[in-house]
């Protein structure tokens, strides 16, 4: 059925995982700065080496941050893979 709408699928696909995933954009806002409290005071804790004691904060802080972009990509592409086979394929 034509709904008038004459975006390319792939296109509608992306908008609702975007509007359904929109706490993804923010998490990292949260979660960094809450590692950085965790590392400062796994650091003080531990007597870190003074200088090593900011890499200690980072390394604590960023770990998992390198690996986000990775899952994110991973989660949209799913799910629009999903969305473009229930279009296709409708129960």
């Amino acid at each position: 059925a034509d709904d008038g709408d004459d975006r390319c699928p792939s296109c509608v696909a992306f908008s609702e995982v975007i509007g359904s995933g929109w706490i993804l954009a923010l998490l990292p806002m949260v979660v960094v700065p809450m590692g950085f409290l965790v590392g400062k005071l796994t650091a003080e804790v531990v007597k870190a080496p003074s200088d090593f004691f900011s890499g200690t904060v980072c390394a604590i802080a960023l770990g998992n941050s390198t690996g986000l972009p990775m899952v994110l990509l991973t989660v949209v592409t799913q799910s629009i893979t999903m969305a473009s086979a229930d279009e296709e394929h409708p129960m």
